[in-house]
């Protein structure tokens, strides 16, 4: 979709939809609860498939089109990973995340409306040389790429560290629940009920009378 149509479409496709589709998923995830396992387990699972296939086959692409399209599945991966928190935080980065990357690929996609000639594909071995030609351009091209990449002080680097963060809040909340839970001292056993005379002869025959009782109870009950 991304090499066949044109830059502008292109740019469209790569954008708008995200945002919606973000938008949707905290909708529907939001009816969760941080209590389901499952369905933070299943979003875990969907975020690093998307990171680790959007990322692998982007490493290969030489149309800078098709670059930017295998990003963008490796950019959902990342906006998941505010889902699984399962919390108002979460939602709230991943919102923020896929703003700024809608904004940082449209930054590309001008570069890409700019530099191209008569809307043909624009290769990434065309860029060379860009600071010559254009160094406004260029300018807006790294903007754009090192905020996807996530570099410093780019909006990418504080979208990918507000996802981390709302995830490790999870996970520290968690294994704060469970000490919590160890360290919570054991209820004692509720001892038998017997009167004075039966705790008298237990004292003196040695034995308890709780089987008694319950030997008596049962037997008034047939």
């Amino acid at each position: 979709v991304y090499q066949g149509a044109s830059n502008e479409t292109a740019g469209l496709i790569a954008t708008l939809p995200k945002i919606g589709a973000v938008a949707v998923l905290v909708r529907l995830v939001s009816l969760a609860t941080p209590q389901h396992g499952t369905i933070a387990l299943l979003l875990s699972c969907l975020a690093v498939g998307s990171m680790l296939f959007g990322n692998l086959l982007a490493l290969g692409q030489t149309d800078f089109k098709r670059l930017l399209g295998f990003s963008g599945v490796a950019h959902a991966g990342y906006a998941v990973v505010g889902f699984v928190a399962l919390s108002g935080a979460g939602f709230a980065a991943a919102m923020y995340y896929m703003t700024g990357y809608v904004l940082m690929v449209l930054a590309c996609f001008v570069v890409i409306s700019r530099v191209s000639r008569d809307g043909t594909n624009v290769a990434v071995a065309d860029l060379a040389g860009l600071h010559r030609r254009s160094p406004l351009l260029a300018a807006t091209l790294i903007v754009g790429v090192f905020g996807l990449a996530g570099i410093p002080p780019f909006v990418g680097f504080f979208g990918k560290l507000s996802l981390l963060t709302a995830a490790l809040a999870v996970v520290v909340a968690a294994k704060a629940r469970q000490v919590r839970r160890c360290r919570a001292p054991a209820r004692p056993a509720r001892p038998c009920p017997a009167s004075p005379v039966a705790a008298g002869r237990d004292a003196v025959d040695g034995t308890s009378s709780c089987g008694d009782l319950t030997h008596h109870a049962l037997e008034r009950a047939a």
